[in-house]
């Protein structure tokens, strides 16, 4: 939940440059923003999960596993999709923006990695690679 609201303001400047004609043509560019959209599904869904669970939901905490492992699977996808984003790209400020936001969340969502793993083994979901912390 702690990397929610720095989340929000990447996919903010995402959606700006989601707007950008030059960037709405690239096949490259069209993966990433679908790798992205994925992540932030499981994210808020991962979110949902955890206030269920607030509220009595036992059933939830297998959501909340398929949740963490389907937002860390995609995290992994779209830094590997950010790679091969063209330099034009690469380079403009919101997505060098999204970026470096992207790399704080990551370190506020690798602190709670063992908590994360214990939740996800308890919640019989498949377990995913760690999360990259630093893409330099």
């Amino acid at each position: 939940m702690e990397s929610m609201p720095v989340a929000a303001v990447a996919h903010s400047f995402h959606v700006d440059a989601l707007h950008d004609p030059r960037f709405q043509a690239d096949p490259n560019f069209q993966m990433f923003s679908l790798i992205e959209l994925n992540e932030l599904h499981h994210q808020v869904a991962a979110m949902g999960s955890l206030l269920r669970l607030q509220m009595g939901d036992r059933t939830a905490l297998q959501s909340l596993g398929r949740n963490l492992t389907g937002f860390l699977a995609n995290r992994q996808l779209g830094l590997q999709a950010a790679q091969r984003l063209p330099a034009n790209i690469r380079q403009d400020p919101r997505i060098m923006t999204l970026m470096q936001l992207t790399e704080m969340s990551n370190r506020q969502v690798a602190q709670y990695m063992p908590v994360i793993a214990q939740t996800v083994q308890q919640s019989g979901a498949p377990a995913t690679g760690p999360l990259l912390v630093d893409q330099s």
